[in-house]
């Protein structure tokens, strides 16, 4: 059908019974839903397919301030648009068409079947009482993209973790070993009260956007220091009674370890690593790195990984036991989903892979 447009009044959001809207906002946000997907939640909101619906869509979720101040992929946004435009016309008793959503298919651009990975914003759920946790990632590796600027499995399963058991890490010195885009770092310092929280990876450009992060979500003050510089900082918060944030750039290749030695000052009482076990040339300097943190006797690392090969795994455990630590693999599924709406909601939005794909050791040294 030829659909005529309208000009829309709407300035704020209808109420919403149902949730509907607000369900859509947030999958919408979060960045990780198929974009049918996010058709078919459209689909299911009250006046669906009339103009207060389309209203809704545009105000209450493509042009809302969390999207206006920290925008999703444009691609998915457009891909999106073009759905719900090309959805609206095969509906028999629609007359008009938004003319908003009209002048988005003319000017978002159009989706290559080949594209660079683009850097925008995913806004992670949390609770209904907290504010979503909103990070600059890039939606795929590559093209200047290094891996730490993405959000992988066995991270959002990490996190999805460390909030069902805050009590791990609230008033503990937490060192994460490749945090990437900072998810979990994010968590542990806003949600878990960690007492200090040090986030490190080895690229600058990495850690440049790991602190940029950390800051949007609560940590205002967030210097990214050299690794033989941390211990100081810390110590002079601890001094001050201020929770410490920071970032700092660490190789696990060194073949001195100096960085890590240096680290270890810090003395931590958990040491966390996600999606880090994934090459082979990598696992001695990951599992030496973990040995020197762990230099607290009651201190343990949680090492979550993507089981994309056992070998790659067994070769990880060999790596441990060569340095004197031992792990023991746990269930990373949270023990409180079925009773705790907002992990089911969690659950839900983040997209979580099956857990039976990500393995969780607790490590720990053997002697």
């Amino acid at each position: 059908m030829n659909a005529r447009t309208r000009t829309s009044a709407f300035t704020s959001v209808a109420p919403d019974p149902h949730g509907a809207v607000e369900r859509l906002r947030a999958t919408y946000l979060q960045g990780q839903a198929a974009c049918d997907e996010l058709v078919l939640l459209a689909r299911a909101l009250p006046e669906w397919p009339l103009a207060a619906a389309q209203a809704a869509v545009v105000d209450g979720v493509l042009a809302c301030a969390p999207a206006r101040e920290f925008p999703p992929n444009s691609r998915r946004t457009s891909r999106f648009v073009r759905l719900l435009v090309r959805a609206l016309e095969d509906e028999s008793d629609v007359e008009e068409i938004d003319e908003r959503l009209l002048r988005m298919c003319a000017t978002l651009p159009m989706t290559p079947l080949v594209a660079a990975p683009e850097l925008a914003y995913l806004h992670f759920h949390v609770g209904a009482d907290a504010a979503p946790i909103v990070l600059r990632a890039a939606d795929a590796w590559g093209a200047g993209a290094e891996t730490g600027c993405c959000v992988w499995d066995a991270g959002a399963w990490l996190a999805f973790y460390a909030l069902a058991r805050p009590e791990l890490f609230a008033s503990r010195c937490v060192v994460e070993l490749g945090s990437g885009c900072g998810l979990l770092s994010c968590l542990l310092a806003r949600e878990c009260a960690a007492s200090e929280l040090v986030a490190t990876d080895v690229y600058g450009a990495t850690v440049d956007n790991l602190r940029a992060n950390l800051r949007r979500n609560g940590g205002a003050d967030v210097p990214v220091l050299a690794a033989h510089g941390v211990a100081a900082h810390v110590a002079l918060r601890r001094d001050q009674g201020l929770p410490t944030v920071c970032c700092a750039t660490l190789d696990w290749t060194e073949p001195t370890l100096a960085s890590a030695t240096a680290l270890a000052a810090v003395t931590p009482d958990v040491v966390v690593a996600a999606d880090c076990v994934y090459s082979e040339e990598l696992l001695d300097g990951l599992a030496r790195t973990i040995r020197a943190l762990l230099a607290r006797p009651s201190a343990i690392a949680l090492v979550a990984s993507k089981r994309r090969s056992e070998e790659t795994l067994r070769a990880f455990e060999a790596a441990l036991v060569r340095h004197g630590l031992q792990g023991i693999e746990e269930a990373i599924g949270p023990p409180r989903a079925e009773s705790d709406s907002d992990a089911r909601e969690r659950a839900q939005l983040w997209r979580l892979c099956d857990p039976s794909d990500v393995s969780l050791l607790r490590i720990t040294p053997c002697d």
